[in-house]
């Protein structure tokens, strides 16, 4: 199987996507009509993707210390 390499540009893209959806939520700029509870669990799912992310970068840069 060939892979192409991963340049990163891809994960860097979507770790700023996701800081900034997540800082707009936490300051509360949540789309109209959207709940308390709802905006927590979608705050909840967010930091989630973050720390994903964030654990996906760190794997990636340690592949290039092999």
């Amino acid at each position: 199987m060939n892979e192409v390499p991963a340049d990163g540009t891809d994960l860097k893209r979507l770790h700023t996507i996701v800081d900034a959806e997540l800082e707009q939520a936490e300051a509360g700029e949540d789309p109209a009509g959207e709940d308390e509870a709802e905006l927590q669990q979608y705050l909840t799912r967010l930091r989630s993707l973050h720390d994903a992310v964030v654990a996906m970068e760190t794997y990636e840069d340690g592949l290039g210390e092999l």
